[in-house]
């Protein structure tokens, strides 16, 4: 099964176990939730995320991709995503358009589930994961009156379209082999998927996008030089 060895012992191991207890156990109320009582849903969603966040101060960022992996496992098998997702067509590398069409999906249905905020935090983490951190700038969104956003470099590339297409490739990379149904996920789990695993295959994924976003732009920049003449 999903393993992980807390970055402390004593007392912040003790909080760290209680505290991933604790959200497993509200993401499960949502989801009773979810069928029984939706006029109470957004409320269970927030104290899901109090956990979440909890969670996340307690463990190292690079020891995070277990719980998130556990996440969008669990969101392939809810709507939409149940029936929207489709893997990235082979042979790989593909081009770049469909991991940005992959990670449209995939960014909504987060967002959906998890709130604002969870799919930056995770591109975020795999950049730095595989070694690309100083692109996380360009793909975190800023508010218009950010003071920031003056500093940021301006350029051709689409921060919101670099967040997807890594986010696409992330979930091509974690969740194409997954079982067509979720009655046959229990044997799949099974298996052992511990974090230094699931990063290397989160980083490999996320620098694969990276090169297929180059490509894109350069081709892009090229097509520009010549309609300017």
């Amino acid at each position: 099964g999903c393993t992980h060895q807390p970055a402390h012992q004593g007392a912040r191991g003790a909080r760290h176990r209680r505290g991933w207890g604790a959200a497993r156990r509200a993401d499960a109320k949502v989801l009773v939730i979810r069928c029984k009582w939706p006029h109470v849903l957004g409320k269970l969603t927030q104290i899901a995320q109090y956990y979440r966040n909890v969670l996340d101060w307690l463990v190292p960022w690079n020891r995070r991709w277990c719980r998130w992996w556990i996440d969008l496992v669990l969101e392939r098998y809810r709507f939409p995503l149940f029936e929207e997702f489709v893997p990235l067509p082979d042979p790989h590398p593909c081009p770049w358009d469909p991991r940005v069409a992959l990670g449209a999906d995939v960014d909504a249905a987060l967002e959906r589930a998890f709130g604002p905020g969870f799919a930056d935090q995770l591109v975020t983490v795999a950049l730095e994961t595989a070694d690309l951190g100083e692109l996380a700038e360009y793909v975190r969104p800023l508010a218009s009156d950010d003071e920031q956003l003056g500093k940021r470099v301006r350029t051709l590339v689409d921060g919101v379209e670099l967040r997807r297409g890594i986010i696409g490739s992330i979930a091509d990379a974690l969740l194409r082999d997954l079982p067509p149904s979720p009655e046959q996920l229990g044997e799949y789990l099974r298996d052992d998927h511990d974090d230094d695993e699931i990063a290397r295959r989160v980083a490999a994924a996320t620098r694969e996008a990276w090169d297929a976003a180059r490509d894109h732009y350069q081709e892009t920049l090229k097509a520009t030089a010549r309609l300017l003449g």
